[in-house]
């Protein structure tokens, strides 16, 4: 996805989507102090680990995540813009399989399978639009402020390999005499993966450094 047009000369509306993140922090802290009696920062730092090591495990899998850096953007615009995008591909995904039915012919299946599936295939359209909905408005502001740390690294990687001469110093290299060299945490492979398992362990620190 070519976001190019993100970065440069939109300093301001970089700034009103910062803004806009904060502001979002702001409603969900009140929101839970109102409504749960809990406080949301209080919350992600408890489970925010945990999510954030399956969310690592996803797009690990799911190798498309890693080719939109701007999803560890440090651009609040970008980085808002580049989830958006994500959220609506997936959907868009989900709903083709929903609108398209199954193939009719002669090695088609029952009709009664053909509705069964096509309900249950309705649920988990459902259900993720829920889900992406609900990570796009509580999630990703939370996120941003964790990426602009534990993305850091990676987005330096990144920037290392463009650079040309300096890739080949990139990540963790053990040189052995008579051997080939090997790499141990090369995070261009899987930036935004890298990005959640470094965020994990952001808030994992935070967590046992904070007070009870």
């Amino acid at each position: 996805m070519n976001l190019s047009f993100y970065k440069k000369g939109r300093l301001h509306y970089s700034i009103l989507a910062l803004l806009f993140l904060a502001m979002l922090l702001v409603l969900w802290q009140w929101v839970f102090r109102k409504a749960l009696d809990q406080n949301y920062i209080s919350w992600c730092l408890a489970f925010g680990p945990t999510v954030l090591i399956l969310n690592a495990l996803i797009t690990a899998i799911w190798s498309g995540f890693n080719d939109d850096r701007g999803l560890i953007s440090s651009n609040p615009l970008l980085f808002i813009a580049s989830w958006s995008f994500v959220a609506a591909g997936i959907s868009l995904s989900f709903y083709n399989a929903v609108r398209i039915p199954l193939t009719i012919g002669e090695d088609a299946p029952p009709k009664w399978y053909r509705m069964i599936e096509s309900v249950l295939t309705s649920i988990v359209f459902l259900v993720v639009l829920v889900v992406l909905c609900a990570w796009l408005l509580y999630a990703v502001p939370f996120l941003y402020f964790v990426f602009l740390l534990s993305a850091s690294p990676v987005r330096q990687s990144l920037r290392s390999k463009e650079a040309g001469p300096f890739t080949k110093y990139r990540g963790a290299v053990l040189q052995e005499e008579g051997t080939q060299k090997r790499e141990y945490f090369n995070f261009n492979e899987k930036p935004v993966a890298s990005a959640f398992a470094l965020g994990s362990l952001v808030i994992w620190a935070i967590k046992l450094v904070m007070p009870a």
